[in-house]
């Protein structure tokens, strides 16, 4: 039976424990933080899921009916939650494990080639896998750019937004076209 190392237990991470169990392999998670769902627990608070309740969910697993067409942040995370639940991840995942290295495991002597990835977390050496799904979510290393110039104002990357307390009584700009920056203009400028 070969043995997978997935990283992260989001949305991503959690589709693929699903997967590579139904494949029939072993597999185990390591999740930094204490908790599934990524960032719908710690975004903004007017987050909403952008595209359509029904076309949006774990296969086989349809969102509750009662859910909004855009669900908003805390619905997604109690439904990405009651999906691990329900298929019984928790059992498969090591939580406050971060994972600070994955390297390839020389095959010896012989043809070029790897015998697996090792992978090293927090807690230690946790051995050699057959493969390794990177599901560490996109969000969780801030991109700023370098912008010529001084600002004395406060500047906010989205990931450290949470609401218009936030920037109250301030002039904004929003850069930054994405979903994130329209999200973030429409809910300031009201």
């Amino acid at each position: 039976m070969s043995r997978y190392c997935v990283i992260g237990a989001g949305a991503a991470g959690l589709s693929a424990l699903q997967q590579l169990r139904e494949a029939g392999h072993e597999v185990e998670c390591f999740e930094k933080s204490d908790r599934v769902g990524g960032h719908w627990h710690t975004d903004y608070d007017s987050l909403h899921l952008i595209t359509s309740r029904d076309m949006t969910n774990f296969e086989g697993f349809p969102m509750p009916a009662e859910y909004p067409h855009f669900p908003r942040r805390d619905q997604i995370s109690a439904y990405i939650e009651s999906y691990a639940a329900h298929h019984g991840h928790y059992d498969l995942i090591t939580f406050n494990t971060e994972v600070v290295s994955v390297a390839p495991e020389p095959a010896g002597a012989g043809p070029v080639g790897s015998a697996g990835w090792r992978v090293i977390t927090s807690r230690g050496d946790e051995g050699v896998f057959d493969g390794v799904l990177v599901a560490n979510g996109h969000l969780w290393s801030a991109k700023i750019p370098a912008v010529p110039g001084e600002f004395t104002g406060t500047k906010l990357h989205s990931s450290e937004y949470q609401n218009v307390k936030d920037l109250q009584g301030n002039r904004v700009l929003v850069v930054g076209a994405g979903n994130s920056g329209c999200d973030l203009a429409v809910d300031v400028a009201q």
